[in-house]
């Protein structure tokens, strides 16, 4: 290499750091959304936990009923 760096385009710090800046946002908000979706996905879990717990409550009610009904 000779020393004419004429064909070298620069970047300031500043512009450096700007840049970075809006990596870091955008990894923020990737970060808050799986966050979110995480979340979302614990809600669903539970939700469909009490409906099988619910279910689960039924069908006994319907076994002691049948018990009963053999008795």
């Amino acid at each position: 290499m000779s020393g004419d760096d004429s064909g070298v385009v620069g970047i300031t710090q500043r512009e450096l750091l700007l840049e970075m800046r809006e990596g870091i946002r955008g990894l923020k908000a990737t970060v808050d959304a799986i966050a979110r979706d995480q979340a979302f996905g614990v809600e669903r879990q539970a939700a469909m936990q009490r409906s099988a717990d619910s279910t689960y409550a039924h069908l006994d009610g319907h076994d002691r009923d049948l018990d009963r009904m053999l008795a």
